[in-house]
């Protein structure tokens, strides 16, 4: 189904229109007049009608967001591999984990790792910088 906008005797009317096939032709058949183009523009009714319609439609509802740019600012930054993995291993509780299981077995991975993680950050942070 779409929106038409007829012309007759020097009218202009909005129709609803579904497409239909009939063998090998396809065929329209008129849903619905609307009314005067003219007068539903000039009155607000055809406005209100498509923001009726759209509240059904996902995608309609983000366009009609972004084109009265009521869409949320959201600053951002990027932020580097080597960062990411060490918030996740501070926030996840790998560190102590892994330190503890390394402090019991006396492997001495713990230092290593740690190392390793504020050498990324380090790095990191200088390409950030």
């Amino acid at each position: 189904m779409y929106f038409r906008r007829k012309t007759s005797a020097g009218r202009a009317y909005l129709q609803i229109v579904e497409s239909r096939r009939d063998g090998d032709q396809v065929r329209q058949q008129v849903i619905a007049t609307l009314g005067r183009y003219e007068e539903l523009q000039a009155s607000g009714q055809l406005e209100r009608l498509l923001r009726s319609g759209a509240r059904f439609s996902a995608k309609a509802m983000v366009l009609s967001a972004a084109q009265e740019e009521a869409t949320l600012k959201i600053a951002s930054r990027r932020i580097g591999p080597a960062l990411l993995f060490e918030r996740l291993w501070e926030e996840t509780g790998c560190r102590k984990v892994i330190e503890e299981l390394a402090g019991a077995r006396k492997h001495g991975i713990a230092p290593t790792a740690r190392r390793i993680a504020g050498a990324r950050t380090t790095r990191s942070a200088a390409l950030r910088g």
